[in-house]
This record gives structure tokens, C-alpha cells and sequence, in this order.
């Protein structure tokens, strides 16, 4: 299942961290036969109690960069984890999805048509 990662990165062991709006969770994992957990941290920050009748808005959340930084650096230092490539996680309301049917085309058709259908669903480039 992780065999594309190897190609992809090049190495065994990666990272995967999702950054929540209440939390910061990092996995480290070795690309074997099987994948194998080598370690996990999970940070949780109780601040959002503080607000918890507001009504949370995704355009006015702001990320701290430098502090998401330093506290992951803490997390990976706490628990011996080493530096390696790292997939992240985006929260579901900073995606965008959206399904496009096509009738049976070819690979080659199919990446003509896709850009120009992306066009109606993507307002901006």
C-alpha cells in the first residue's frame, strides 16, 4: 500500500504529521514488507475550550508557523524521532473536492479533458 512512497521519497522511513485546530499528531514509519510504527507523539492544546461557544470560522484561523515548528521539534526531540520525508494532512474544510464524470476516455484524453473541466469548479488559478 506505502510502495509509492519509496519511489516518491526515496527513503523507508517517513513522517506523517496532521495539524489539527486543537492538536499536533506525528507518526514515524518504516516501509518494509509491511509498514511498521516506529513512535507517535500527540500534543493537545485545551485553548479551544476557551472558546467553545464561538462559532469557528476557517478563514479566521491563524497558524502560528514558528510556534507549530517548535512544538513539533519538541515533540520529534521528546521522543527520539529522527528527521525524514514528511506527508502532511490538510483539515477537511482547506480542501477543496469535487467529483467530474467523463464518459470511458483514454489516459491521454482524459488529460485534455480534465483541465478544461477544472475550469467551472476553480475559480482562481
Amino acid at each position: 500500500m506505502f510502495s509509492f512512497l519509496n519511489s516518491i521519497f526515496g527513503a523507508p522511513t517517513y513522517l506523517g504529521i496532521d495539524i489539527g485546530t486543537s492538536s499536533i499528531k506525528i507518526v514515524s514509519v518504516t516501509q518494509g514488507k509491511t509498514p511498521k510504527l516506529n513512535n507517535y507523539a500527540y500534543l493537545e492544546s485545551l485553548e479551544y475550550l476557551d472558546r467553545a461557544n464561538a462559532a469557528f470560522h476557517a478563514s479566521t484561523l491563524q497558524v502560528d508557523e514558528a510556534g507549530m515548528a517548535n512544538y513539533i521539534r519538541a515533540l520529534m526531540k521528546q521522543t527520539n524521532m529522527k528527521p525524514a520525508p514528511v506527508i502532511a494532512s490538510l483539515p477537511a474544510f482547506a480542501a477543496f473536492t469535487t467529483l467530474i464524470e467523463t464518459p470511458l476516455l483514454s489516459d491521454k484524453e482524459i488529460n485534455q479533458s480534465v483541465p478544461l473541466q477544472a475550469k467551472q469548479y476553480i475559480p482562481i488559478p
